[in-house]
């Protein structure tokens, strides 16, 4: 027997014992009225049996509905791109998912994560390409970059602050003129966003802002 049906079979049972023993009663006594009454009692405890086959089965259909609607967004997700075929690194959405997964394992053992965010001085189509371009070919195996508009985002896993800065250091020699920002798990933020420090991006792009580049 399924969970859900012993649910039900308890939750009817009750209800179901109070009738058959309505109506046994009422066949054993011949007294009208008292036959009306159990009769009656019989009557509201099958109307009972029957509201409670109807809540039980909303119950369990609403988990079920919740389930088909979590994997048609699976579905959905795969159909999308993963990667931007303009530049080469993972899609947005993509690369926020992937990034979440790699707070969620680090969190879980312990690891170091490191964000990092390119933003160009120049924001000529040149510039920017060269910077796309270089987060993509200079990253290990288990690095990965996204495509997030007008910047780019720089996932390290296990890698602290401090040995993020050879990458910057080297992605600064490929590509003049970037400002780079280096930001650790937990230290820093416990949040993509705050890691990269969405609010302050999408508000303020002025030359203040370079100050959290590191040099």
């Amino acid at each position: 027997m399924q969970p859900e049906d012993r649910m039900v079979v308890i939750g009817l049972g009750p209800a179901v014992a109070l009738g058959v023993i309505a109506l046994a009663v009422t066949s054993a006594v011949g007294s009208g009225i008292v036959t009306f009454t159990l009769g009656s009692l019989a009557l509201v405890c099958a109307a009972t049996a029957a509201w409670r086959v109807t809540v039980i089965a909303r119950e369990h259909a609403a988990p079920a509905e919740q389930t088909l609607s979590q994997a048609a967004q699976v579905r959905a997700d795969r159909r999308r791109p993963t990667f931007d075929r303009e530049t080469g690194l993972l899609a947005e959405w993509y690369f926020r998912q992937r990034f979440e997964e790699e707070i969620a394992r680090a969190k879980r053992y312990g690891h170091a994560l490191t964000a990092l965010k390119i933003a160009m001085e120049s924001t000529t189509a040149d510039a920017v390409a060269t910077a796309r371009l270089a987060a993509r070919a200079y990253l290990r195996q288990v690095d990965f970059a996204g495509d997030l508009g007008g910047v780019v985002g720089i996932c390290l896993p296990d890698t602290s602050r401090e040995q993020s800065q050879v990458v910057v250091e080297r992605l600064k020699e490929l590509v003049p003129g970037i400002g780079i920002t280096a930001r650790e798990y937990p230290a820093d933020g416990e949040t993509l966003s705050a890691l990269l420090n969405e609010q302050s991006w999408h508000t303020t792009r002025d030359a203040s802002h370079d100050e959290e580049f590191v040099a």
